[in-house]
């Protein structure tokens, strides 16, 4: 006799990453969503962004993402787009500068 079988019951995981100690204040965390990055934003001095590689303990700043505020992850958790001024940008978080998508009358935000 066939039976369906029942899916594995979810654990919780709890655990605590704390923000790079460069950052004085910060306004966005996100969890990428495969579940292995985060991204931070905040205030160094100016806004810029910050990417955390859960199997590491290091965060790194994402060169070319001075002024970057709002990001958001592709569906692939492979880009980051952001908002910088009137414009809205993406970057590759294994490397590269980032890229101009559109620019936007007011300034893009959310």
């Amino acid at each position: 006799m066939f039976r369906p079988q029942t899916a594995p019951l979810a654990h919780r995981i709890t655990f605590q990453v704390p923000v790079p100690e460069a950052l004085t204040s910060f306004d966005f965390v996100s969890l990428s969503p495969d579940g292995r990055k985060l991204v931070a934003s905040g205030s160094e001095n100016r806004d810029v962004l910050w990417l955390r590689d859960l199997e590491t303990l290091d965060w790194r700043q994402l060169p070319g993402t001075e002024g970057g505020t709002s990001p958001f992850w592709s569906p692939d958790s492979r880009f980051l787009a952001f908002a910088a001024g009137n414009q809205v940008k993406k970057i590759d978080v294994s490397g590269g500068p980032p890229q101009t998508l559109c620019t936007v009358p007011i300034v893009a935000a959310g």
